[in-house]
């Protein structure tokens, strides 16, 4: 009997971690992934690394918000930096192939889906893309 409640108990365990690992968010324009567990909002640009990688970089100097690293190569990229309040900001780009790159950013230690949402429409607003 004990055995059972134990495997109810962990199947009801898994089942909840499932539901609230992500989460998708749409918008007229582009639809994007906020994965709640890890803070992460995911975005995939029919760009290569580099020209996404320029355009998070001229982003955040638009939303003013400091660069403390940054590297970058033709597969993938990384930007760290800091809002005025102290808030870190991390900016990850994976390349998909020739003309695809996958994108994201996770603002503070547990992320924060507005503040990511408002970088990634900055880094849209620059690579052209209309919201």
């Amino acid at each position: 009997m004990i055995n059972k409640i134990a495997k109810l108990f962990f199947l009801t365990f898994i089942i909840s971690l499932v539901g609230c690992t992500s989460y998708i968010v749409e918008d007229p324009y582009k639809t994007y992934q906020y994965n709640r567990l890890t803070g992460d909002l995911k975005v995939v640009y029919p760009y290569d690394v580099g020209k996404v990688y320029n355009a998070s970089m001229k982003a955040l100097e638009l939303l003013r918000i400091k660069r403390l690293s940054s590297i970058s190569d033709n597969l993938e990229g990384k930007i760290e930096g800091e809002t005025a309040l102290g808030k870190r900001v991390v900016i990850e780009i994976k390349s998909m192939g020739t003309n695809a790159s996958t994108l994201y950013i996770k603002v503070g230690d547990f992320g924060n889906l507005e503040y990511s949402v408002e970088i990634k429409k900055k880094i849209d607003e620059v690579l052209g893309i209309k919201n």
